[in-house]
């Protein structure tokens, strides 16, 4: 019974350890460039769709036709002046 808790328990500290480490280590810039990262996020999008996780692809933007806005206060497109932007008692 012992010797069974004694190689248990070593067995424990040993992942514990190991999990801490390489929680440190994918911390690092090394990290996100090796390739062990991206061999795990291939893997991951392999057996993904397997599971119910399917990768969205991005969603393009809707084209926009952009105007210039007005030049400056009370002037409308191209210069010309905006008569609803006068102020009220102004000739």
């Amino acid at each position: 019974m012992m010797p069974a808790v004694a190689i248990l328990s070593g067995i424990f500290v040993s992942l514990l350890v190991g999990f801490i480490l390489f929680y440190r280590w994918s911390r690092t810039p090394a990290f996100r460039e090796s390739e062990l990262r991206w061999a795990t996020v291939r893997f991951l999008m392999v057996i993904g769709p397997f599971f119910g996780v399917h990768i969205k692809p991005p969603q393009p933007e809707p084209p926009a036709v952009l105007t210039p806005g007005p030049e400056g206060p009370g002037e409308g497109p191209g210069g010309v002046a905006d008569p609803a932007a006068r102020t009220p008692g102004s000739p």
